[in-house]
């Protein structure tokens, strides 16, 4: 665990800005594209690293990465050690210097990339590369975000307003003379050197201009905002340069990887009707948090449609397409332009919850966007179920938490408890399958319990329950009633128990969703749902998601006395064999011990072939089974 810190200590302002300030405006623009929690983030110029040091610290990133030609960056655990009381960095930062030629290949690569107040120093005919370059370590889905300020041409374009606090004086006063304003009032000549050198290497980028050098080096502007001088333009000003150059004082924009054969644009894909909805249709709007100064303007980079007030934010499906991701796994690829949507929605407006339920499914992972047909099936059937029935909501199989983050939405929406349930490390080695691969043996074990909270929020009708299912259950899970529940464990082990936990508990009306029944991936999650129907004598429905989930629906009365469900599972069978070994002929007994005989060596056989010998439930019920005939036969 890393060492104590707080904002408490914090005496400079400016530190207090960089540190907590500029990390959270950075986290917010991200937040429709996966958040930083969980990612691989570069800061670009990261100076003395005290942005990098707040995003490292303060939003979960797994790996923050600084870069910087100049030496400042030692300063990085000195500021740390005085203002928040740290004597080393964090592990997951790291602090690199690098020449202005050095290529950043060997950094690894990165789901975000941003820089702060860096571009306005970099040198023009340098701007362009600059941006190649991290294109470069950008992954596919990834996204670039870029603030600058002040632009040279605004108010205090100069950055000399400290001793030359005429607005736009670098652009009135000639340059001898303004240089020696600027050195009359400096406290030395190494100072004045030094500021003149800061104000020499500034380059006279306008925004259009660092807008079309990030579209030169291969990006695709999502999004972007502005900020304005309010101050009075001088006249001469005026006959020189235009009024948009001289009052914008700052330029904000997200980026990604560029598409030049977007179908949207291109009009390769047209809607014949308003149900059908495209994956360009809009992107967020700007931050207004973001530090400003003066009047802000704000501009997307798709145009409005023509789909009112329910317009879906779907960047996620447009990234996707964009770049091309996942065609492999996707055989209908070129033909996911076209979306539908439920007809309540796209016509009638309902669900305008659905947008922020969607920027919920999509963190950390866009492709996750695809599957609107999960999305709608969980959203459609959470809502009307807690709406007519009491209990509580639970996810057995978290992963990175996005399913679980839709289900505490509602949660909180419905003021029920939810109960999130999970290793957080992947599959346990108890749970492995027979000929089951290496690649699913290390399945979803890029996670965290830390990460999954910070995609799922902090509701306080959250439960997390961590560890091997069963053994996690606490006393407060097992005496509950469930109106929902995800379980989404891939393999057979965890989804046999959790419906052989949840399905006695749910109240009637209740809904079990089990993900990945007919993916053909997970031959076990089919085997546990088949065997559950068939000795509960219950059946469900297939939805037609990627996955293959199947639904249950829970009819009758759940028992009264939840605390002894486990008890009357068990010896509900032990009651209707001795009744018929009591009560009918000796030809029927044993016609009977036959048949149980024969279901006792095909469930060992299914437990064998899934190495789940360490399951004490099911292994308790059969030695009782065996016991019931033992005796069956001792009567006759």
């Amino acid at each position: 665990m890393f060492e104590s810190w707080s904002v408490e200590r914090i005496k400079d302002d400016t530190y207090r800005t960089k540190f907590i300030d500029v990390p959270k405006t950075i986290a917010d623009w991200l937040v429709a594209h996966g958040g930083i929690a969980g990612r691989d983030v570069l800061d670009f110029g990261c100076g003395e690293a005290t942005a990098a040091l707040g995003i490292a610290l303060q939003h979960g990133a797994r790996r923050v990465v600084g870069i910087e030609v100049h030496e400042q960056i030692e300063n990085a655990l000195p500021f740390a050690r005085t203002e928040l009381g740290l004597t080393r960095l964090p592990d997951n930062l790291e602090l690199v210097r690098l020449d202005t030629d050095s290529q950043l290949n060997s950094l690894g690569t990165f789901d975000i990339v941003y820089s702060w107040s860096v571009f306005e120093h970099v040198r023009q005919d340098m701007i362009v590369d600059c941006f190649k370059k991290i294109r470069q370590v950008l992954r596919p889905a990834g996204v670039m975000f870029l603030q600058t300020t002040p632009l040279f041409y605004s108010a205090e374009g100069s950055q000399m307003k400290p001793w030359v606090p005429l607005p736009w004086a670098h652009l009135i006063m000639q340059q001898d003379l303004f240089f020696e304003a600027l050195r009359k009032r400096t406290s030395s000549p190494d100072q004045a050197r030094h500021l003149r050198w800061v104000y020499e290497t500034l380059n006279r980028s306008t925004a259009p201009q660092m807008l079309k050098a990030a579209q030169q080096a291969g990006f695709e502007v999502i999004r972007e905002y502005k900020t304005f001088d309010e101050i009075a333009v001088p006249d001469e000003l005026k006959e020189i340069y235009s009024l948009d150059v001289l009052t914008t004082n700052q330029l904000v924009f997200l980026a990604k990887h560029a598409d030049p054969l977007n179908p949207v644009e291109s009009g390769e894909f047209l809607p014949s009707r308003r149900s059908v909805k495209l994956f360009g249709s809009s992107s967020s709007m700007a931050d207004e948090n973001t530090q400003v100064r003066g009047k802000a303007e704000s501009s997307d980079s798709h145009s409005e449609n023509a789909m009112g007030p329910c317009r879906l934010h779907m960047k996620a499906l447009d990234d996707i397409w964009s770049n091309r991701q996942y065609e492999r796994e996707l055989s209908y690829t070129p033909f996911i332009g076209l979306m539908f949507q439920p007809g309540s929605f796209s016509d009638f407006h309902a669900h305008p919850d659905f947008e922020e339920v969607f920027r919920l499914w999509t963190q950390r992972d866009a492709f996750r966007g695809l599957d609107l047909a999960r999305i709608w099936s969980l959203l459609l059937n959470a809502k009307h179920t807690l709406s007519k029935q009491e209990g509580s909501i639970a996810e057995l199989g978290v992963y990175q938490g996005q399913s679980s983050a839709l289900l505490s939405f509602y949660a909180k929406k419905f003021n029920r408890k939810i109960y999130i349930a999970d290793t957080f490390q992947g599959f346990s080695e108890l749970q492995f399958e027979e000929n089951m691969g290496e690649g699913k043996k290390a399945a979803f074990k890029d996670n965290s319990l830390e990460a999954a909270r910070a995609v799922v929020g902090d509701y306080e009708g959250n439960r997390w329950v961590v560890g091997v299912f069963p053994q996690s259950v606490t006393e407060e899970m097992r005496e509950d009633r469930y109106a929902f529940v995800s379980i989404d464990c891939d393999i057979y082990e965890p989804i046999a128990e959790g419906l052989e936990f949840f399905w006695p508990r749910m109240v009637s009306g209740g809904m079990i969703f089990v993900h990945d029944y007919s993916s053909g991936h997970w031959p076990g999650a089919t085997r546990a749902v088949d065997e559950f129907c068939s000795r509960n004598h219950v059946a469900g429905s297939l939805l037609p998601d990627i996955a293959g989930s199947y639904v249950l629906i829970r009819q009758g009365d759940q028992p009264r006395d939840l605390k002894n469900v486990d008890t009357q599972q068990a010896t509900s069978l032990d009651h209707e064999n001795r009744n018929i070994s009591l009560g009918g002929t000796a030809e029927y007994e044993f016609a009977h011990a036959r048949a149980n005989i024969a279901q006792l060596k095909q469930e060992l056989s299914s437990l064998h072939s899934s190495r789940s010998w360490h399951i004490t439930k099911p292994l308790r019920i059969l030695n009782q089974r065996l016991r019931k005939i033992a005796l069956s036969f001792r009567i006759k």
